[in-house]
């Protein structure tokens, strides 16, 4: 058998309470109550009781509830009040100001109609119960009623049921199978804020909720809305701020444009079908992607290979000494202030080291091996140089052939199949030593630094039986004869 309340059960489910009058707040949630039995003394022993929980019971009569004159706000949700629960209103609770009802069987508002509690309701909550259209008209005479939560009932239109309540603030009337909303269903409703008719079967907005200027949020997902013509009315609501549209075939067309047209609507909306209104938004993704791949298209085109000074080889990121400058310049932009400083000096011989001529330019362009920059300054050397001068030129003056056949072994080596880097300069390296005459070549290996050339010593002199050339110098101060190269 279920408990009744009474006034022991009120006092039970308070703790440090010195008396019954100082009791303000009784929550008696889920506590199995099936009827209400105060007494009429309970109005002299909870004078003060102005907050009432009574959800999640088996209430199925509200009739003793009259004796809580200074009851303010009462929730009595998922109980079992049936078809018309709510009449032993029109004789009580004359002060209350939020009412819910939800959860449980009503089919009717009866009893609210000229019940005292008109003057004073400022919410009412009455979602998952059996009401229709015409119980809405029971509620016409509460002219204070900001509130008004009828989701999930069996609402199929609405015309001028609401027109007398001129300060609603928020109507949700969703999951309640709506068909049709008069034109004027709204008009008189100016100071309505938020909107919910979600989960209906509305092909439309009606003109007539243009008026309500001061609308903020609108929630009209999953209904059946195909064009923006049914939706035009949006464009008459400056503060729409949120909207909801996901779920109607309005919303399933090109994403950019939908989220075009109703920007352009409503230019101070922020957030569309429950996301911010910016390049996040989900409709916007895709379109956000395509921009991407033209971005990295744009970047892959500007990968291509920078010519080398006339000579033809392989491509590759490390054979690409500008690009190695260009990667340091900007590592060096990176670096922190103190660092860059310290850099500057660095930075300013890298760009003297870049005049220089490498070895390969001075053979590609046929100039002067020697350029002018391997002259000793000593007078000591005076002699050498000159043999070296010899060792170039004849007596006429006329270039030595040795020379010569470097030359065009320059100029040959750009007709020649591409080779690599490392291929290019042992080859260069290796012909160079055999035309010279100075050694026989077994086996060269070169590295590089910054577009120079550094051939290793692998070779072996020449027998006495081997001719000399003219690159032999004899020493016969030091009684032994050496053999090397002008720029070696």
């Amino acid at each position: 058998m279920g408990l009744a309340l009474n006034e022991q059960t009120i006092l039970r489910s308070v703790h440090n309470v010195s008396s019954s009058e100082a009791v303000a707040v009784c929550d008696l949630k889920g506590k199995s109550l099936t009827a209400i039995a105060l007494s009429t003394n309970a109005a002299v022993q909870f004078p003060n009781l102005l907050r009432l929980d009574l959800s999640d019971n088996a209430i199925n009569n509200i009739e003793n509830l009259k004796h809580l004159k200074q009851l303010k706000w009462l929730n009595l949700s998922n109980n079992r009040l049936e078809s018309n629960g709510l009449e032993p209103l029109s004789r009580c609770c004359e002060t209350i100001r939020v009412l819910n009802v939800s959860g449980n069987r009503l089919s009717s508002f009866e009893g609210v109609l000229d019940a005292p509690l008109t003057r004073s309701l400022l919410a009412l909550i009455a979602s998952d119960n059996a009401l229709t259209e015409e119980c809405l008209n029971a509620v016409k005479n509460c002219r204070e009623l900001n509130s008004l939560i009828v989701s999930n009932n069996s609402i199929e239109s609405l015309k001028h049921e609401l027109l007398p309540l001129r300060k609603l603030g928020k109507f949700s009337a969703s999951n309640s199978g709506m068909q049709n909303i008069g034109n004027d269903s709204f008009s008189q409703n100016t100071d309505l804020r938020e909107l919910r008719l979600a989960k209906n079967k509305l092909t439309g907005l009606p003109s007539g909720l243009g008026k309500n200027i001061n609308l903020r949020v609108l929630d009209c997902s999953h209904n059946q809305i195909k064009t923006f013509a049914e939706v035009q009315v949006l464009a008459k609501l400056p503060k729409l701020t949120h909207l909801s549209l996901r779920g109607n075939p309005i919303a399933i067309l090109d994403g950019k444009a939908y989220v075009d047209n109703i920007k352009a609507m409503c230019p101070r909306l922020r957030t569309l079908d429950g996301h911010p209104l910016d390049k996040s938004h989900p409709a916007l993704q895709g379109d956000d992607d395509d921009d991407d791949d033209d971005d990295n298209d744009e970047k892959n085109t500007k990968n291509k290979t920078k010519p080398t000074f006339g000579l033809k080889r392989t491509t590759g990121d490390d054979d690409d000494d500008d690009d190695d400058d260009d990667d340091e310049a900007a590592k060096e932009e990176a670096r922190p202030s103190s660092k860059k400083r310290r850099g500057k000096r660095g930075k300013k011989k890298k760009e003297e080291n870049k005049n220089e001529k490498s070895f390969l330019e001075t053979v590609v362009n046929g100039e002067d091996i020697d350029g002018g920059g391997n002259k000793h300054d000593s007078d000591e050397d005076g002699e050498e140089d000159d043999n070296d001068k010899n060792a170039w030129t004849g007596e006429d003056g006329d270039l030595n052939s040795n020379k010569k056949k470097i030359i065009v072994l320059g100029k040959e080596l750009e007709k020649q199949k591409p080779l690599s880097d490392k291929e290019f300069d042992e080859k260069l390296e290796k012909d160079r030593l055999k035309q010279a005459g100075v050694v026989k070549v077994e086996e060269v290996k070169v590295h590089r630094h910054k577009n120079k050339i550094f051939g290793s010593e692998v070779f072996k002199k020449l027998g006495n039986e081997e001719k000399k050339s003219a690159w032999d110098d004899d020493d016969d101060d030091d009684g032994e004869k050496g053999k090397r190269c002008s720029w070696q």
